[in-house]
């Protein structure tokens, strides 16, 4: 694991603070068996890589190693590498649902350009006494970056299909609640969502599965139809009934039935319940602010 870290050149890559040449070693010291070896590694790492939401030139080039830090199962803590994974992939934009979808056409403006062509760009930066790049330059520089970060992780991002399904159930629900924001997944989600609203024993997963399948980009029949016969007539507590609510305003809009209308609305005399079960749901948005989100859908 984690051999090909020393076949990268990182002091050639910058990140917020300069050269990347402590990467690896922050990288590694992710499988300590130390905790405070680990977090302070956790914290540098997401610090140096995506600064204050900020991608770097170097940070596309730690996103393949963390994944793979995260599919083993040797790894200590890997819900937290993950979530450290997913900062340097897509910063501020991670489980922020207003970026959806993401990346549409985010980043059309830097499509032909090489992060490799403007080094000598990103090596200004750092000199403090020389040259100083203008605005539009630093955006332009901070915009690969993030495609970059971004597509280093689309590449990988078929493993949150496994992992949705893993035994860390904290692990799972990053993964189902991520599944949104890479397209390329929506497809062959659809099955793997399904099935964990059918069979999965958590009601927190299951309602994390009902908000992901919400933010899809395209519904199909057998979800909708899932999410139906799965949760709307499930018994209290009603988290499963509001986020199954949610996911078909998401999902179908003004053609959903009066039945759903009326969860929507029945959601404020359960305020207190769905705030004391929703915290292990990881998305950013509370669940009574996605139960807003969807009556304005609605049109309320």
């Amino acid at each position: 694991m984690l051999e090909a870290l020393e076949s990268i050149d990182w002091s050639h890559y910058c990140h917020a603070y300069g050269p990347a040449a402590d990467i690896p070693k922050l990288i590694r010291a992710l499988t300590s068996s130390d905790t405070e070896v680990r977090q302070r590694a956790h914290y540098t790492l997401r610090n140096n890589l995506s600064h204050q939401g900020t991608q770097w030139e170097a940070s596309h080039l730690a996103v393949p190693f963390l994944c793979e830090l995260v599919k083993d199962r040797s790894t200590p803590d890997r819900s937290s590498v993950m979530s450290c994974m997913f900062y340097i992939a897509l910063g501020d934009n991670w489980l922020d649902d207003s970026t959806l979808p993401y990346p549409s056409r985010r980043f059309d403006a830097v499509e032909n350009m090489v992060a490799a062509d403007y080094h000598h760009k990103t090596l200004i930066m750092y000199d403090d006494e020389g040259e100083q790049l203008d605005d539009t330059t630093v955006n332009t520089l901070a915009l690969i970056w993030e495609r970059d970060a971004y597509t280093a992780m689309s590449k990988c991002a078929h493993v949150l299909l496994t992992l949705s399904i893993d035994d860390d159930s904290t692990l799972a629900r990053v993964a189902i609640a991520s599944i949104p924001w890479f397209p390329n997944l929506h497809q062959d989600a659809v099955p793997v969502l399904i099935k964990l609203l059918s069979t999965h024993p958590s009601l927190e997963t299951r309602a994390t599965a009902l908000l992901a399948a919400g933010l899809l980009h395209t519904p199909t029949p057998d979800l909708i139809k899932s999410i139906v016969r799965d949760t709307l007539d499930s018994s209290p507590p009603h988290l499963l009934q509001l986020s199954g609510a949610i996911a078909l305003a998401f999902l179908k809009g003004a053609d959903v039935d009066s039945r759903v209308l009326d969860l929507l609305v029945d959601a404020e005399a359960w305020r207190e319940e769905m705030n004391a079960v929703g915290d292990g749901i990881p998305y950013r948005r509370t669940l009574m602010g996605f139960q807003r989100r969807a009556l304005s859908r609605l049109g309320f």
